[in-house]
């Protein structure tokens, strides 16, 4: 189970009521069972972990950006966006450009616009040898013919060299 705590720029005159900063908390339901009761832990603050001014839009689009150049910051994000659990599945770089441009777009229309310049880096970061890239390449290749239902040609005896 997990909780969340959102600080709000306070009750006064000149408020903005904007989220300043938010907390997880979460709990082990096993041990809350056993005890007779839960005993929550913070799990983290936004702006502590992810090294935050503030929460604004821009705030948010400029950490998306960080976390597309530094492999670290994402797996912190990462391991948070999955509660910290053990059971979190893995993540490539197709699970991360989804991630990040789900973060970045929020409309499907917007996709394409906003998450290109996502999708480039990692891939560019992406340290590649050109003979796996030749070997994936290949493989997808035949993949997709081998997928391709077989088309049945005559072709001239004469072009087989049986003519």
């Amino acid at each position: 189970m997990w909780l969340t705590i959102y600080y709000v720029d306070g009750d006064h005159d000149k408020s903005t009521r904007a989220v300043i900063d938010h907390e997880s908390w979460t709990m082990n339901l096993r041990e809350a069972n056993l005890y007779g009761y839960p005993i929550w832990f913070k799990l983290y603050s936004v702006r502590q972990a992810f090294g935050m001014d503030a929460l604004r839009p821009a705030d948010w689009d400029l950490l998306i950006d960080r976390m597309t150049n530094d492999s670290k910051l994402f797996e912190l994000f990462y391991k948070y966006y999955y509660k910290a659990s053990s059971a979190r599945p893995a993540c490539d770089m197709t699970c991360k450009k989804k991630i990040l441009c789900d973060l970045r777009s929020g409309r499907s229309h917007d996709r394409k616009n906003l998450c290109q310049s996502i999708e480039s880096r990692i891939d560019s970061s992406n340290n590649t040898t050109w003979k796996e890239w030749f070997y994936n390449t290949i493989s997808v290749s035949m993949s997709v013919l081998w997928s391709i239902p077989r088309l049945t040609i005559q072709l001239p005896k004469y072009v087989l060299g049986l003519g």
